[in-house]
């Protein structure tokens, strides 16, 4: 199994977080309205596109996620170790890229948010892809939207994923594309539609098996004060 950062990734590839269901319907309904917020801010992405929607301002995730900040505060005491919050936008005409992450963090804690029945995180036996950073990063930012088009391996308009950093008014890699899926060969999947912790330096992708468009939402924590060997925030047994 391919892993990003070989020795600080962990062996496991999913878990379940301790989170009960009513709270999560509440924590849903909070990341949507923040969710539709930064959308709103970002009219350079193309509505319910397939992209990797960044929350700079966190203070906006405050504001809008009091139950959320609360518990991720209170109960669980991570609030303050949070460094980026993002959402993963799923449309069903442009399919995910099987890919690592390239934020600094192993794992990541996953939140659905709207539409996430029957969508998965499905983890491939693979490696990052021979080319890399010709990647189809479309520069929504640019007067001329193809101007900033790179065609890349099938990770493009057509087939890729866009991560948009809107500090900055440029499209930005922020992960490594692999080989797969079709190239590939499935090793695990989780369901969207609870949270869990999973992990983001194996190759994976997100995968529905509807036509909605799909959000989600993703939380990254400094690696140094969450351990993913040591997650007490976790339903998962030994």
């Amino acid at each position: 199994m391919y892993k990003q950062n070989p020795t600080t990734t962990p062996d496991w590839l999913y878990r379940p977080a301790a989170i009960s269901e009513d709270n999560m319907l509440i924590f849903s309904r909070e990341l949507h309205t923040l969710h539709t917020i930064t959308q709103q801010k970002t009219p350079s992405i193309p509505q319910d596109t397939t992209c990797f929607m960044m929350v700079f301002d966190l203070d906006k995730f405050d504001q809008l996620c009091p139950e959320l900040n609360y518990f991720l505060s209170q109960e669980w005491g991570i609030r303050k170790h949070l460094s980026h919050l993002a959402f993963i936008c799923l449309s069903s005409d442009l399919p995910m890229q099987v890919h690592v992450d390239g934020i600094a963090a192993d794992i990541a804690l996953n939140m659905p948010v709207f539409n996430c029945h029957d969508s998965f995180t499905v983890w491939h036996n693979t490696v990052p892809a021979k080319q890399q950073m010709l990647s189809g990063y479309h520069n929504y930012n640019s007067p001329d939207r193809d101007s900033g088009y790179y065609n890349y391996n099938g990770w493009g308009r057509d087939k890729g994923y866009i991560k948009y950093n809107p500090s900055d008014k440029r499209i930005e890699s922020l992960a490594i594309a692999c080989d797969g899926p079709g190239e590939s060969t499935e090793i695990a999947r989780c369901s969207v539609n609870q949270p869990h912790w999973i992990n983001i330096s194996v190759p994976h992708h997100a995968q529905s098996d509807h036509s909605q468009f799909r959000i989600n939402a993703s939380f990254r924590f400094d690696h140094k004060h969450v351990d993913p060997n040591n997650l007490p925030h976790s339903f998962y047994v030994a």
